[in-house]
C-alpha cells in the first residue's frame, strides 16, 4: 500500500519517449502507477515538452513538464496485486510472504485502508494524531480532493469498485482497464461512472 508515492517524483522527464510524443502531436499525458499495489499511489499529468532539463547544455524546453504531481489515487483491484507474492501453486507457508495473495485480500487491504483513514481523519480532527502521508492522500480521496482511479478489468472487479465506492462514499471515480465493463454497463451508467479501456 503505497497511497503517498507520487509517480511524478520518480518519472523520467527527458526520457526519448516524451520528444517521442511531442512529435507525434501529443501535448498533454496522464501518467498512472502500476497495477501490482492495491494503492499503487499518485498519477501525475504532464506537458510531453517545454519543462528544464537537468542537462546544462541542452537545449531550453526539451524536457517533459510536471502539470499536476497528484492527478488521482491509483487502487487496483484484482489479480495483479495479488500475483507473484507467493511461489508458483503454493499456498503461503509464512506470515513473512507478502501479501494479499487473493482477490479477497486484495479487497481486504483497500477496506482496510479506507476505514483507517476514516479514524485518522477523526484523530486528526480532535489532534492526537500523528501525520501518516498515506492516510492523508485517501482522506483527501474520500472527500473528493483527489480523484480515484481504479484498475479493475473483470465483471466481478467492476462491480466491487462501484460496492466500495457506496460504502466509502467516492465522490469522483473511474474505472481504469475494463475489459469487462460492458457487462456492467446497467450498474455502470446508474452510478455515473466512466470507463477507460
Amino acid at each position: 500500500t503505497t497511497a503517498s508515492l507520487k509517480l511524478a517524483s520518480i518519472v523520467n522527464l527527458e526520457s526519448a519517449a516524451f520528444s517521442r510524443a511531442a512529435g507525434e502531436g501529443v501535448t498533454t499525458a496522464f501518467l498512472t502507477p502500476d497495477s501490482l499495489n492495491a494503492f499503487g499511489g499518485l498519477a501525475a499529468i504532464v506537458k510531453t515538452s517545454g519543462g528544464q532539463s537537468v542537462d546544462l547544455f541542452a537545449d531550453e524546453g526539451t524536457a517533459a513538464q510536471i502539470l499536476n504531481d497528484a492527478a488521482a489515487l491509483k487502487i487496483s483491484l484484482g489479480n495483479d496485486v495479488a500475483m507473484g507474492n507467493r511461489a508458483p501453486g503454493r499456498v503461503p507457508n509464512s506470515f513473512m510472504i507478502r501479501r494479499p495473495t487473493t482477490r479477497m485480500g486484495t479487497v481486504w487491504s483497500i477496506r482496510s485502508m479506507f476505514y483507517a483513514a476514516k479514524q485518522y481523519a477523526v484523530a486528526r480532527e480532535a489532534g492526537s494524531a500523528e501525520f501518516n502521508a498515506d492516510l492523508e492522500v485517501v482522506v483527501a480521496a474520500m472527500n473528493g480532493e483527489i480523484p480515484i482511479r481504479v484498475h479493475a478489468r473483470r465483471n466481478n472487479d467492476v462491480q466491487t469498485a462501484l460496492r466500495l465506492a457506496e460504502e466509502f462514499g467516492w465522490k469522483s471515480f473511474v474505472i481504469e482497464e475494463g475489459t469487462e465493463a460492458h457487462r456492467a454497463a446497467e450498474l455502470l451508467a446508474d452510478a455515473k461512472v466512466a470507463v477507460i479501456a
